[in-house]
């Protein structure tokens, strides 16, 4: 084995894996106070689950008050609008309508009721009067509405957090996947890391993120594996080819795992369906096929709140794969950030099931890895 060290450096101070959004975004944080590399197997940043979701910038309606899925979500919407408005980057404040029929009147009041207790701004329970003025080719009894849910555009944010830690001196390193990483007896970690040839090298970091999505736990660390239990759920997205039918975003009631197949819109104004939630095996490499029943799912699961729907028009988008926690027939878990409070690891924050609203929450993400990595510099 080949052994060498980053920019001719016999110990770096700060590694984070995974060059996704969550990413990027620890990443800048951590340059506050280290200089930091950042190692991702793919070609590029963020062409992992980053690439493949709807770019929803989401309001915090859906989870317990006391959950990272609902606090990270909350201050990391405020912080990524910030940041979009700070570099002009393009995103739109839609707002979204979660829509419900006459039976599911007591649980979108529970839902509203959960949104009001987490601290979402602006919320308003719509009639179907005043949901008609709103979107006249909605088809449903009341709504939701959220007026701080909007969207971003997934690739100019990525380049800008590129940008930007390229400019603070942070090295991003291409094709370059983990995979061991253990703990050194004086502190620190040994991280094996093969960069597409024949020979590997190893860094000596004394601190390390592991954001890598999708991506399995590097060998050599064992203890952590009984806390991520790991299941992917596929998500198919399609686009509508014809004049988009609404302004908002909108979603259906949520169900088990998801928040059913949804209407989104791109900075072009393109409309988008989708994801649904298949459960698919955990493999060495994603399948992003196309099943061949998902249209006429996606055209059932549609019309409920959309009739006027063009069957003929609705073709295949993309398909992505979300990182979960729990499994089809078990609760919804919370994301885990794994510190050393749960793994005896001092300098190790190892992220899991990193799934919606991951992208909204990132910034709030990267603030709280920073604030466990440097802790007395706070």
């Amino acid at each position: 084995m080949l052994i060498l060290s980053i920019a001719d450096m016999d110990q770096v101070e700060c590694v984070v894996v995974g060059g996704g959004v969550v990413g990027l975004t620890a990443a800048r944080a951590l340059s506050q106070h280290a200089e930091v590399f950042v190692l991702e197997q793919g070609v590029t940043a963020g062409q992992g689950v980053s690439a493949r979701n709807s770019g929803v910038i989401h309001a915090g309606i859906y989870y317990p008050k006391d959950w990272l899925k609902t606090q990270l979500c909350l201050a990391g919407r405020r912080l990524l609008y910030q940041y979009l408005q700070a570099k002009q980057l393009p995103h739109k404040k839609l707002g979204k309508l979660i829509v419900a029929n006459q039976s599911q009147q007591p649980a979108l009041r529970r839902l509203a009721q959960q949104a009001q207790h987490n601290g979402v701004e602006g919320l308003q329970l719509l009639d179907s009067t005043q949901l008609r003025n709103r979107e006249p080719q909605l088809h449903a009894d009341s709504a939701l509405f959220s007026p701080e849910s909007g969207i971003v555009d997934v690739p100019a944010l990525l380049l800008a957090l590129q940008a930007e830690l390229a400019q603070a001196g942070c090295q991003l390193l291409y094709n370059q996947q983990l995979s061991s990483l253990s703990p050194e007896p004086g502190g620190g970690f040994c991280l094996t890391v093969n960069a597409g040839c024949d020979d590997a090298y190893q860094v000596f970091a004394q601190r390390v993120v592991l954001a890598t999505g999708l991506d399995p736990l590097p060998d050599g660390l064992q203890q952590l594996k009984p806390l991520v239990p790991r299941f992917w759920a596929k998500g198919h997205y399609f686009r509508y080819q014809a004049a988009a039918p609404f302004g908002h975003l909108i979603y259906p009631m949520p169900e088990p795992q998801g928040l059913g197949v949804h209407s989104t819109l791109d900075m072009a104004g393109q409309l988008r369906f989708g994801p649904d939630v298949q459960y698919v095996p955990v493999v060495a490499k994603p399948d992003y096929a196309f099943e061949a029943d998902a249209h006429a799912r996606f055209v059932a699961a549609i019309k409920r709140y959309y009739p006027a729907l063009a069957a003929d028009k609705l073709v295949p988008d993309f398909v992505g794969i979300r990182p979960k926690l729990s499994g089809p027939d078990a609760p919804a878990e919370d994301f885990a950030v794994l510190t050393q409070r749960q793994h005896g690891l001092a300098g190790l924050v190892c992220l899991a099931g990193i799934e919606s609203p991951g992208l909204t929450a990132s910034f709030a993400l990267a603030q709280l890895i920073a604030e466990t990595l440097y802790a007395d510099q706070f």
